[in-house]
C-alpha cells in the first residue's frame, strides 16, 4: 500500500498569489532601510564579518543574483487540523528587491487561494513546535 500520492501540477501561480508579476526596479538602501529593524543591522553586520572570509565564493554567488526577479520561493506546509486546512507559507517579490511572507490556504491540498495579507514584512521560514507557531527570518531572527 502507498503511504503518499504524487500530483504533478502547480499548487499555486505567481499571478494568484498576491507577489509581483514583472521584474521590479532594484530597491534603493533608502527603501530597504525603511524596513529593517536594528536587531536586523545587528545581525547582518555579524554575519557579514563571518563570511568575509569567503569573498570569491559570495562573489560567484552575486554575479547569478537577481533580486528582483517574480518568483514564489520556500513553501513551508503546515497542517491545520482545527480549521481543516493546508496553509503554505512562501515569500517572494512585492515590490522592488524586497521580498514579504505571504500564506496560502487549501482544503482539499491541490487547489490554494493567497490571502491578501501579508504574514511577515521579510523573508521568512515558519515551523509550528509545541503548539506554538515560529518564523526565523534572515538575518537569522527568530519571531
Amino acid at each position: 500500500m502507498e503511504l503518499w500520492t504524487s500530483y504533478n501540477q502547480k499548487l499555486l501561480f505567481l499571478e494568484n498569489s498576491g507577489l509581483a508579476n514583472d521584474v521590479q526596479k532594484k530597491s534603493t538602501l533608502t527603501d530597504l532601510a525603511k524596513l529593517i529593524e536594528i536587531s536586523e543591522v545587528f545581525a547582518v553586520l555579524s554575519s557579514y564579518q563571518q563570511n568575509k572570509k569567503d569573498a570569491k565564493t559570495n562573489q560567484e554567488l552575486l554575479k547569478n543574483y537577481k533580486p528582483n526577479r517574480p518568483h514564489i520561493s520556500s513553501p513551508d506546509i503546515l497542517i491545520d487540523t482545527v480549521q481543516k486546512q493546508i496553509r503554505m507559507y512562501y515569500h517572494g517579490i512585492v515590490q522592488g528587491s524586497i521580498q514579504k511572507t505571504k500564506v496560502a490556504l487549501s482544503s482539499n491540498r491541490l487547489n490554494f487561494k493567497s490571502t491578501i495579507d501579508v504574514l511577515m514584512e521579510r523573508y521568512a521560514r515558519l515551523f509550528k513546535f509545541q503548539d506554538y507557531y515560529y518564523a526565523l527570518t534572515i538575518p537569522g531572527l527568530l519571531y
